[in-house]
């Protein structure tokens, strides 16, 4: 099935294996720092309802595979390595830059910075090599 162009059936593929890798980033990084950096109770409370907040990631990763397929497209990128420059900008441009602005206004912790930033570098990475490989 395609949309403009795109498959959505790689594109849920792509936002279930984002999902999954940056569950996995949390996972690992917390087990690795046995710290739990999440300050607000609106996230301690979603962290408690495991597959709801699986869910909900879920629907924001479609959305992001989504935007990506449309970028990779716009930018005729064919292979992993244009793909991996266009995630990696867009992560530079937009998860970097959001929780920079988080330390600097809202006064996060660097911890936020590395669990948060980097939660979006292996999902969007995942998401980069699945709709390289999977046309």
């Amino acid at each position: 099935m395609s949309v403009v162009g795109i498959n959505i059936f790689t594109i849920i593929i792509a936002a279930l294996a984002g999902t999954i890798a940056g569950s996995l980033w949390y996972i690992l990084f917390l087990k690795k720092n046995s710290i739990v950096v999440t300050e607000e109770p609106r996230a301690r409370e979603l962290g408690k309802k495991s597959e709801r907040t699986f869910f909900l990631s879920f629907i924001a990763n479609l959305i992001s595979a989504f935007a990506l397929s449309l970028l990779f497209s716009f930018f005729n990128s064919q292979d992993f390595l244009g793909n991996a420059k266009i995630a990696g900008a867009v992560w530079l441009a937009f998860a970097v830059v959001s929780a920079i602005r988080k330390i600097l206004i809202e006064k996060k912790s660097w911890e936020n910075l590395i669990l948060g930033a980097g939660h979006d570098f292996v999902s969007l990475l995942a998401m980069a090599i699945i709709l390289a490989g999977w046309k």
